[in-house]
């Protein structure tokens, strides 16, 4: 059993146990015990960064607070927020969205954040949720209903980016059955099929011939292909993107306002997919040419934080846009370590100038949202 398949599997397992009436309330007690024994750590590995100061406001800040088992890898952003809210001496406090009341809720802020989720049933409310807050309520929010819009729908980022002539992998998208079926017998195979949703390449898989691929477009226009999620299937569209068999690795580039991260993820050995595979290169600088492509990227694709991934065919010029996020794994390292020392570049006269410091991204898009609402850039 490769990596790929356990981690499908455990998420599966996850969703029954999580269904399960006996077994929910046995894991609620455990997150329960295992977050008092983990918080105090958290808060302490919290304080490793730097501290980020702004200049004082009079701004209401609402924090949603997406993740209750902190235990889980230290996904939570919520406390990284709470931070710099403290440091700050900002006002806010700690939202529970979920519930009825959460339009009175929304009334008492001037700027609500959360963590964008890659989960559908979850983003489906905070995208529902905020472009109730910024169109009727007139405020805020963070990510924003244009970031959400693009958010883990592959399809949208690739008719956005080749909208604008960048260099996106090439891909075949078609809602019409009688389409697909037509351009099988075109397709250079092998290709790799995704689904709009999923991350850490959970939706991911390679095509391998004609006959595999007319059994999948089958089953996508009929009950449906496995997308990652127990209750959630790809079903009434393909996206067919085409394969590039012997790039070694992904790079992500990162931006916050004037800041670049990064960090190269490995392909691993005997698998076509370096995303979600944990292998991590952090050492070596960000290519020039990658960094202003990326800059590209995120003016088509306006916000606070955008991450865009890239590879490189062997022999080939120049790198390939794979696909964005707006959403890091707040175990990924988003920082590189040039010597061992994290820190982040800026582009000044068409030269990448390293910047030593260890920066929250979540702490770092608090200021520069704060600083667009108050002009102070």
């Amino acid at each position: 059993m490769n990596k790929y398949t356990y981690r499908v599997l455990k998420r599966r397992l996850g969703w029954l146990l999580k269904n399960n009436q006996v077994t929910r309330r046995l894991i609620q007690k455990h997150i329960e015990k295992r977050n008092a024994l983990s918080y105090p750590a958290l808060l302490e590995y919290i304080e490793t960064a730097d501290k980020i100061k702004i200049r004082k406001c009079d701004l209401r800040l609402g924090i949603v607070k997406d993740e209750e088992n902190l235990s889980f890898d230290l996904v939570p952003y919520w406390p990284k927020y709470e931070r710099f809210a403290r440091n700050n001496e900002l006002t806010y406090s700690l939202l529970d969205f979920h519930r009825e009341n959460w339009i009175e809720q929304a009334k008492n802020y001037d700027l609500i954040v959360w963590r964008p989720s890659s989960d559908p049933s979850v983003l489906y409310e905070q995208v529902s949720k905020t472009k109730y807050i910024e169109k009727v309520l007139s405020l805020r929010c963070y990510p924003s209903s244009d970031e959400l819009w693009y958010y883990e729908d592959k399809l949208r980022v690739y008719y956005l980016l080749s909208s604008h002539n960048l260099p996106v992998i090439p891909a075949f998208i078609t809602f019409s059955e009688n389409e697909a079926f037509n351009k099988l017998d075109n397709l250079d195979y092998p290709v790799i099929s995704k689904s709009n949703v999923g991350s850490s390449s959970f939706s991911i898989k390679k095509i391998k011939n004609r006959v595999v691929a007319k059994r999948y477009v089958r089953k996508a226009f009929s009950s449906g292909v496995d997308s990652g999620f127990p209750y959630m299937r790809q079903r009434g569209y393909i996206y067919f993107q085409k394969f590039i068999p012997d790039a070694a690795y992904d790079l992500r580039i990162i931006i916050v306002g004037k800041k670049i991260f990064g960090y190269y993820r490995m392909k691993p050995t005997n698998d076509f997919r370096a995303s979600g595979a944990g292998l991590i290169k952090e050492g070596g600088e960000l290519p020039l040419d990658v960094v202003k492509l990326a800059l590209k990227v995120k003016e088509v694709m306006p916000g606070i934080m955008l991450a865009v991934d890239f590879l490189k065919p062997k022999n080939a010029s120049s790198h390939l846009i794979i696909e964005t996020s707006i959403c890091i794994s707040v175990s990924s390292p988003a920082q590189l370590r040039l010597g061992g020392i994290p820190g982040y570049y800026t582009l000044e006269d068409d030269k990448l100038i390293f910047h030593p410091g260890k920066y929250w991204l979540q702490e770092l898009i608090l200021e520069e949202l704060i600083n667009n609402m108050t002009g102070d850039q």
